[in-house]
């Protein structure tokens, strides 16, 4: 049997039975993540010594924002063609070990890997680590030194030209 969903002077738009079906089914589907919040942004605290509160994951950090759209625009799969860095933060090699040696020194059970870097959660964690154990006052200049480097990179860019492209977007 067919089913007319919309009629033009030119053409007919048909669809089966069974294709209407698969659409209702997928749009069923989205309504109901949704309403379950699946797509909700992931909040999770970390304690480090004595059970403080170091750092909290969620997008209402303006300085995170900032960063991430510094580096990526956004984007959680992309790569620097020169730098090779990569995901939503632009995570270099070097950043991974030194998180996985601030990981050993506090006794964090955790370690990332250089594929963790286009995981978005893990990468914010990747950062907030690095943060709260190099940049404990979660200063602006401090944090785009350690996410910048304190070098020239390959187009003549300083961190310090970095802190003040950062600081226009948060």
């Amino acid at each position: 049997m067919l089913f007319y969903i919309k009629q033009t002077p030119n053409k007919a738009l048909v669809l089966t039975k069974i294709k209407l079906m698969k659409r209702m089914t997928i749009l069923i589907l989205i309504l109901i993540l949704f309403s379950l919040q699946v797509f909700a942004p992931k909040e999770e605290v970390l304690y480090i010594e004595k059970a403080e509160p170091v750092y909290i994951y969620n997008a209402d950090d303006p300085l995170l924002r900032a960063i991430m759209r510094a580096e990526s625009n956004y984007n959680p799969l992309a790569v620097n063609p020169i730098s090779k860095a990569r995901g939503l933060l632009q995570i270099t090699p070097a950043m991974i070990t030194e998180v996985n040696r601030i990981c050993k020194k506090l006794n964090i059970d955790e370690s990332y890997t250089w594929d963790d870097a286009f995981d978005p959660f893990k990468s914010i964690r990747i950062w907030y680590i690095a943060q709260s154990h190099l940049n404990p006052e979660y200063d602006i200049n401090i944090a785009c030194q350690i996410w910048f480097g304190r070098g020239v990179q390959w187009d003549g860019m300083t961190w310090i030209e970095y802190s003040d492209r950062v600081k226009t977007y948060s």
